[in-house]
């Protein structure tokens, strides 16, 4: 059986999509609406229906939970299981498995959305990827590298139009309420990685035992910080 009041929010996510929002503005319209995200909302119609007290805080919406619903076909009347695989039996540390491995079973109950709208919907997801000539898709060497200065936030690489910037994670996924909108070009980044990288290699030229301690204390800094 279709829930209904379910349905509608799946329905207006794939119209949005189709419409050319991403997955973060989905995420923070649905937010910024009062939607229920899929857990508060299970939570609320089936109070005990989670044993543990993680499930029972209050969620939001983000990326990943608005991509797994555009990106899952069941929503368009159709079974997919044995998309991830685990080692164990508990299946605590699992992996994706590739589509030729999937068992697929179509018309299994009734559509939500129907084939032209998933059609549509997935290819607006295919127009929004950068991908490079080898349809791999592109990922910056600087992501992951380093954080947002106020909230500590990991930095997000972004394109618009020829522009090509890092803004802050936090600001990106949930808005100005959350963190200000922190955010450097491409260029200006690495313009500045350019000169820690000229200064050290000119202190290994002109001091060689000071380049080796600094670079030991800092190895050692990282090394503590992470244990």
């Amino acid at each position: 059986y279709i829930d209904s009041k379910a349905a509608q929010v799946v329905r207006s996510i794939y119209v949005w999509c189709i419409a050319g929002d991403g997955f973060t503005k989905i995420a923070k319209r649905l937010n910024d609406n009062g939607v229920l995200c899929p857990t508060d909302y299970l939570n609320k119609n089936l109070p005990f229906f989670f044993s543990s007290t993680y499930h029972n805080r209050y969620h939001q919406w983000n990326m990943t939970s608005v991509r797994m619903i555009l990106t899952n076909p069941v929503y368009k009347g159709m079974l997919v299981q044995n998309r991830r695989t685990s080692s164990t039996f508990k299946g605590h540390h699992q992996t994706k498995t590739s589509p030729e491995t999937w068992s697929i079973k179509e018309h299994t109950h009734r559509a939500i959305v129907d084939e032209a709208t998933w059609d549509l919907a997935q290819a607006a997801i295919a127009s929004r990827r950068h991908d490079n000539p080898t349809g791999e898709k592109k990922r910056h060497d600087f992501i992951g590298l380093f954080r947002c200065h106020e909230c500590g936030a990991a930095m997000v690489y972004s394109e618009h139009g020829t522009k090509c910037y890092f803004q802050c994670g936090l600001n990106h996924r949930k808005g100005a309420q959350y963190c200000s909108a922190h955010y450097i070009s491409l260029f200006d980044l690495e313009e500045e990685v350019l000169i820690e990288i000229q200064k050290f290699a000119k202190l290994c030229a002109d001091d060689p035992g000071e380049a080796q301690l600094f670079l030991s204390q800092r190895i050692y800094k990282q090394y503590s910080s992470s244990n």
